[in-house]
């Protein structure tokens, strides 16, 4: 099964907050990043402390819903509210791992779920290197975009018939 990304609202003593966190059963040890309803990143899995001016009863709450969400595989497909994200969530998906640029323009980048088009086949040896790895399929799939090779389908009116199209999350699977 491929992973997809996901983003939940979740509510703490009346405050709305999204969670975005990847999905993938079993859910082990469950990722996410929390965004305020400006859609600005508050806190992550690594970096609860982000939230400095709030009480710790508070910080622990949010980090229940968080993680609870992400373990449960709570909200819907990110790929359907990225208009949600402001551009430092994008930012800070980028550090923890789960976006990657391939031009400067904010919006030039590769999530698990963008669809890269392929003029040909796709490389046997990208599929060897993104085997089972998501980041490096990420990695991988804007280096052929920034080279040329590939373009992320977003470009086209329609994708040509001829060719494929991939994505980070089914290059990983594969």
């Amino acid at each position: 099964m491929e992973m997809e990304m996901k983003i939940a609202n979740v509510s703490v003593d009346g405050n709305e907050y999204f969670v975005i966190h990847p999905f993938c059963p079993p859910v082990l040890r469950p990722t996410w990043l929390a965004l305020d309803a400006d859609g600005k990143p508050v806190c992550d899995y690594w970096n609860i402390e982000y939230i400095t001016n709030l009480s710790e009863e508070f910080r622990e709450a949010l980090e229940d819903a968080a993680y609870a969400a992400a373990k449960d595989g709570d909200g819907e497909p990110l790929e359907d509210r990225l208009a949600v994200l402001s551009p430092s969530a994008i930012e800070r998906a980028e550090e923890i791992g789960w976006v990657v640029r391939y031009g400067p323009a904010p919006e030039e980048v590769i999530w698990p779920f963008t669809p890269v088009y392929f003029w040909g086949d796709v490389p046997s040896s990208l599929l060897l290197q993104a085997r089972g790895d998501v980041w490096r399929a990420l990695q991988l799939l804007a280096i052929c975009v920034r080279k040329w090779d590939a373009d992320p389908v977003s470009v086209f009116a329609e994708p040509p018939e001829e060719g494929i199209v991939v994505t980070a999350a089914e290059l990983a699977a594969s």
